[in-house]
This record gives structure tokens, sequence and C-alpha cells, in this order.
């Protein structure tokens, strides 16, 4: 899975529920679709709202795609 600078953007997306929380970044090129990460978190025990634990999943994808605009050396302009 090679880097095109010019050709390649991240696309993250998040969901919560009552139960869990998650993050999924996908990188897409011309051609293909790959998944790159995702990451899921258990809703703690303390009963949070649907929207509170949305902004959890948002945080998470957030910290996620940090993560790996760092590791593939992507420029944020190329997120979505």
């Amino acid at each position: 899975m090679g880097i095109d600078q010019n050709s390649d953007i991240l696309h993250g997306f998040c969901d919560a529920s009552t139960k869990a929380y998650a993050a999924v970044v996908y990188l897409k090129s011309k051609q293909e679709i790959h998944l790159v990460s995702a990451k899921t978190r258990v809703a703690p025990i303390k009963q949070l709202t649907t929207p509170r634990l949305e902004l959890c999943g948002a945080l998470l994808l957030a910290e996620l795609i940090s993560v790996i605009q760092k590791a593939l050396r992507i420029k944020p302009a190329e997120c979505f």
C-alpha cells in the first residue's frame, strides 16, 4: 500500500451506542480503498447520554487520525 501524496485521502467515521463507541479510518486512492485502523471502546459503567458517547467517539477518531497522519505523513487537508 504505497502512499501517493497527491491523490490519497483519509476518510474517518465514528459512531456510538449505549454499549460502546468506535472509530474507523480508511485510505482512499484513485482505484482502491483500504482499512487503515479501527478502535472500539466499551461505554463507561456510569450511564452517559448518547450525545456524550458520540463526542467520545469523535475524540477517539480525532486521536486515531492524528496518529495515522504522523505515521503516513499525510497533510490535515487531505482528511475527511
